[in-house]
C-alpha cells in the first residue's frame, strides 16, 4: 500500500494510509516475534513460497486466523489455514 506514495513523495497519501489502517475496525497491527518468524521459516521450508507470505500466513496462525486471503497461486496448498486466492478463475 504504501510503496508507491512512498515512491512518489507523497506525504499526504502515506498519511492518509496510516490514518485509515490504524483507526480501522476490527484491525489489529501485529509484531513480529520470534515465534512468527519461526513458523514463517517452516511454512516457507513446507510450501516454497516467498518470505513477505511466509511472515503473513504465519502471523494470522499465531493471531488465531482461521482464513488468508491472498493473491499467490503458490498458497493453494497451504493446510494450516483456509486460503481463498482472488485472482482464481474456477
Amino acid at each position: 500500500m504504501l510503496v508507491q506514495p512512498y515512491k512518489q513523495n507523497n506525504d499526504e497519501l502515506v498519511n492518509q494510509f496510516y490514518a485509515l489502517l490504524t483507526t480501522y475496525p476490527n484491525l489489529q497491527w501485529i509484531g513480529l516475534t520470534t515465534a512468527i518468524a519461526d513458523t514463517g521459516a517452516r511454512l516457507r521450508a513446507k510450501y516454497t513460497i516467498k518470505t513477505p507470505d511466509a511472515i503473513l500466513l504465519a502471523t494470522a496462525i499465531h493471531a488465531g486466523a482461521s482464513g488468508f486471503i491472498g493473491n499467490d497461486n503458490k498458497m493453494k496448498g497451504i493446510t494450516e489455514l483456509d486460503v481463498l486466492i482472488l485472482n482464481e478463475t474456477d
